[in-house]
């Protein structure tokens, strides 16, 4: 009842991100004592989005994407951070 209740009515795409008729901003607020509970989930995400935007070379009218995460050293070891800039350019 949880899940649908927040995630019921949308979806977060790469492609919603670049090709929406105006910026997107996402904002996942979790409190400090429960983000190593949740890292993999956000971690998940992240990994997601980010291979979903370097699938497709973006066009000049796509909107950039920026990632800003605070407290990025408590989720641990993200993989994906090593190779995204180099790939996604």
């Amino acid at each position: 009842a949880v899940r649908e209740a927040t995630t019921g009515e949308s979806d977060i795409t790469a492609e919603v991100l670049r090709k929406s008729d105006r910026p997107v901003t996402i904002y996942m607020v979790i409190p400090f004592d429960s983000i190593e509970k949740y890292s993999n989930l956000i971690t998940l995400i992240f990994d997601c989005l980010s291979l979903g935007l370097q699938k497709n070379i973006p066009l000049k009218t796509d909107h950039k994407v920026t990632f800003i995460i605070d407290e990025f050293p408590a989720l641990g070891k993200v993989d994906k951070l090593v190779t995204l800039p180099a790939t996604s350019r």
